[in-house]
Order: C-alpha cells, then sequence, then structure tokens
C-alpha cells in the first residue's frame, strides 16, 4: 500500500466512523505521516470523494473495497449511459463493453485504493446529462449535470475546475443561443436547479474545510501546504518560510516534489498507457471525419484538461479521470465514422473496426492473465503486511515503533493507522526521541511493544526495550528479540 491509497483509506474509516475527522492524538508527532494532517484535526489533506466511497463499502460490506468494486462498476455503466447520449444504443452498449475490459477490472482503479472511478462517474454525469439537456431541456438533465460536476469538484478539484469551467461555457452558450425556449423556461428548469447544486456543494465544502482546518475557507491541501510544503503547487517558488520537519522522510517527500518535474513527453505516454492501446489509434485517426457529431465540445474539454495539466508538476493516469467518458466517446465517434465511411469497401470497415474491438480486449485479458499485480501503480516491499499477520496470528495488541535507515525510500512507507489509533490493535509509530518514546510506550503499556528495523531484509521484528534501561552498546542484543519470546 502507498501513502496515496492510505490517505483514502483513513478518510473513508474516518466517515465509516462517523466522524468528518478525527481529534489530535496527544502524541501524534510519532504518528506523522505522508499527506497526512494532525493538526488542528487528524486526517488526510486529500478531497473526501473517494473515501466517502470507501466508507460505504466498509459500513454496508464490511470492506472499503467493495466500495472500489461498486464504483467501478458503476463507473463503466455511467461511461455507457454517457456514450448513449452522443451515439447509438448498439454503439455506446460496445463502447461500454470495452470500457470494463480497459478499466473495469484489471487496471489499478479496481486493483488499489488509488481512486479514479469516482471522478469518471462524475465526468459521465455531466456530459451525459449535457446533450440530453440540450435536446430536451428538462429539469431532471440539468440536475444530473450539476451533480456530476459536484462529484468531479469533490474528488478533483483542481481538475474539476478546468472541467466545470469548459462545461459551463458550453451550457451557457447554448442558453444564449436558444431562442425557441422561453427565458422562464431556462431559469427555472436549467439555472435554478444548476445554480442550487453548485451552492449546496461549494456549503458542503466549505462545512468539511471547518471541521478539519478551523477555516471554511482553507481547504485541508491548503493547510497541508502551509505545514508540510507539500503538495507542491503551480508555482515553481518554493515556500517561505520552509516548512520545518521533525523527520527526514517528510523532508525528502518535500524535496522529491520541489526537485522533479513530469515532461510532456512522459505524461502523454502514461496517458496512453492507461487509457489508449494501439487498437483504439484507429477511432482517433478516423475522428476527423465525424462531423457534425459534437465532437468538438469533447475535444475542447480534453484541451481545457491538458492546458491545466500542464501547469502540474506530476502526472498519474487518474488526474484526468473526469475526461474518461469524453475520451471514450470520441474514440467510439471516430469508430463509427470508419464503420460508415462510403471510401472503403463496407466489408473491409466493418471488420477493420470488429478486429480493433476485439484486439483491444484481448489486450486487456492477456494483461490480466500476465497478473493483475503486474499492473498496480506502484510495487513496493510488502514487509509490513507480513509483519501485520504475524503479529495478527500471535494476538493480542501492539505497538510497533518504525526503524528508518538514513537511506530510507520515503515512498516505502509504513506508519499508517487508522481513524482511532488507539482502538487498533497493531499501533505503527515513528522513533522520535528516548524520552517521547518512552511516554509513548508508557501510553500503550498494555501491549507488546516492537522495533521493526524496516530497511534489513528481511525485516526484524525485535521486542522493544527503552533506552534508559539498557546501555547503547548493549541493546542490540537485549532489543532484537522474535515474537514468541515473552521475556524482557
Amino acid at each position: 500500500m502507498v501513502a496515496d491509497e492510505f490517505n483514502h483509506l483513513l478518510i473513508g474509516d474516518t466517515f465509516a466512523s462517523g466522524r468528518l475527522t478525527n481529534p489530535a492524538h496527544a502524541f501524534w508527532q510519532h504518528f506523522e505521516t505522508i499527506y497526512v494532517l494532525h493538526q488542528p484535526t487528524y486526517t488526510s489533506h486529500y478531497s473526501p470523494g473517494q473515501g466517502f466511497v470507501l466508507a460505504l463499502g466498509q459500513v454496508i460490506a464490511g470492506n472499503p473495497w467493495w466500495g472500489v468494486w461498486a464504483s467501478t462498476g458503476l463507473m463503466c455503466g455511467a461511461v455507457c449511459w454517457m456514450l448513449g447520449g452522443w451515439l447509438e444504443t448498439q454503439w455506446a452498449l460496445v463502447g461500454g463493453l470495452v470500457c470494463v475490459f480497459q478499466f473495469g477490472i484489471f487496471s489499478f482503479w479496481m486493483n488499489s485504493y488509488m481512486g479514479g472511478s469516482v471522478a469518471a462517474i462524475g465526468g459521465a454525469m455531466a456530459l451525459g446529462a449535457l446533450p440530453r439537456l440540450k435536446r430536451t431541456s428538462r429539469a431532471a438533465w440539468a440536475v444530473v449535470l450539476a451533480l456530476g460536476l459536484a462529484v468531479v469538484m469533490m474528488t478533483r478539484p483542481y481538475e474539476g475546475l478546468f472541467f466545470s469551467g469548459a462545461v459551463g461555457i458550453f451550457v451557457a452558450v447554448w442558453l444564449l443561443r436558444a431562442a425557441s425556449i422561453p427565458i422562464r423556461e431556462k431559469i427555472i428548469s436549467i439555472v435554478l436547479p444548476v445554480a442550487s447544486i453548485a451552492l449546496a456543494s461549494v456549503a458542503i465544502q466549505g462545512y468539511y474545510n471547518y471541521r478539519v482546518t478551523g477555516n471554511a475557507l482553507l481547504m485541508p491541501v491548503q493547510l497541508s501546504m502551509h505545514l508540510y510544503g507539500v503538495p507542491r503547487g503551480l508555482s515553481s517558488k518554493r515556500p517561505a518560510p520552509e516548512p520545518s520537519f521533525r523527520y527526514p522522510e517528510l523532508r525528502k517527500v518535500y524535496e522529491w516534489q520541489w526537485t522533479t518535474w513530469t515532461p510532456l513527453k512522459q505524461r502523454i505516454k502514461a496517458f496512453w498507457r492507461f487509457y489508449g492501446g494501439l487498437p483504439l489509434l484507429l477511432g482517433v485517426l478516423f475522428l476527423p471525419l465525424a462531423r457534425r457529431s459534437g465532437a468538438f465540445q469533447l475535444i475542447a474539454i480534453g484541451v481545457a484538461l491538458a492546458a491545466g495539466q500542464l501547469f502540474y508538476w506530476f502526472f498519474l493516469a487518474h488526474y484526468l479521470a473526469p475526461f474518461t467518458a469524453a475520451w471514450w466517446a470520441l474514440i467510439f465517434i471516430g469508430l463509427r465514422a470508419l464503420w460508415n465511411w462510403k471510401a472503403i469497401h463496407p466489408r473491409l470497415r466493418h471488420a477493420a473496426v470488429i478486429a480493433v474491438v476485439i484486439a483491444e480486449i484481448l489486450l486487456n485479458i492477456k494483461a490480466g492473465i500476465i497478473g493483475v499485480g503486474g499492473l498496480r501503480l506502484f510495487q513496493y516491499s510488502d514487509q509490513r503486511e507480513k509483519i501485520e499477520e504475524q503479529l495478527t496470528k500471535e494476538g493480542g495488541r501492539h505497538l510497533v515503533f518504525v526503524h528508518y535507515s538514513p537511506n530510507h525510500n520515503f515512498h516505502i512507507e509504513w506508519v499508517f493507522n487508522s481513524a482511532n489509533i488507539d482502538r487498533q490493535s497493531i499501533v505503527w509509530a515513528r522513533e522520535l526521541d528516548p524520552v517521547s518514546d518512552a511516554r509513548l510506550a508508557g501510553h500503550f503499556r498494555d501491549r507488546s511493544i516492537w522495533v521493526a528495523d524496516a530497511d534489513v531484509m528481511p525485516v526484524r521484528l525485535c521486542r522493544w526495550v527503552s533506552r534508559e534501561e539498557q546501555a547503547p552498546a548493549v541493546r542490540a542484543n537485549l532489543v532484537y528479540r522474535q515474537p514468541g519470546d515473552r521475556s524482557h
């Protein structure tokens, strides 16, 4: 599990516990970790959308992964529904089928807690409602559009600004040009529903900000930028003054972000590797043949999102999740254009489209056979999980001090805890100093206390002994005892 996944899980666990955030722990300095706030409250600085879905899975089905499963399934259905607004039913069904194999089974959206599906659902809702709203002017479609934009803003707020701005411009231009619709109907059926949901969304986000940071206008991510200097903003200038770090691992995160920039070529490769595939290139190539298809609007939304990404220092595929349905529509609009292109014999062009669909499905199945684990976004050590399994089998309650070497890879983080730290059976803590460590051990005196040397292979899990009680020269002989040895 990487830090991004843990942060979504922390928000989900917090919501599942019936809280928007958690009170700061008395010994919070020992539990500082990547992208997590501990003051004034304890939670992740991430947006709450993905965490809300994980909370539903945890509460309803007993495991947050069921939230991933449900949201990814709904995402595939939402993309299919969105395609039905831009294409004929048969094309929407084919596009939805390919979407299942592209994103819904083997991708990291389904096989991790990184997120992506929820933002894609929001984008599909908004863009599926847009053509239906233009055709009927029904308030219901205005509501769906506004709810979709709200979902996007609650999951990917930065990208959501560009996405919502582009959609808003298209809606505004259409309203101004739609002379056949009375002004009263425009206001009652479209403007009021959209404005009401937008205001409600802003109010919800403001209240969430207030509960987490104490200021309705200060988002958790902004507070994190002030306290830890991450995530890096759009500016290339470092924050002043530079944050003070208790732990070198947190400083490494800061230095990494402020010395890293994802090149454009790498961004394009990452996008195509996840959203594309060689067979789908045919749909893109034949897109210019699709006149009067509305493709311009979808392309413009993509350009807006891409422009926004050029200002951000890093790129991962799920950053563009709101664009998923639009991208899928563009591909199948292009394939439809090829299917109907009169310059090629019908059998040839139809065979080409069918071959593209089958090839894309087979390529995704092949990737799944090779191994879903190989499609994970990151592959890091699973030693922490093995230690956790070992202690769980032993039973009882435990406190584990995590020791890192000076050359520790900060991406391989061990200090992850649940929303209610004191109630979890295994608590993970950082070593701070002998006095503070002893105080934390006293707070958890009813637990077995261990030291895990995270950078020794195989990882050593050994019993903790206070440095005040043992001389440094003999500490190693007394501390490093394996689980099952109850002596001190």
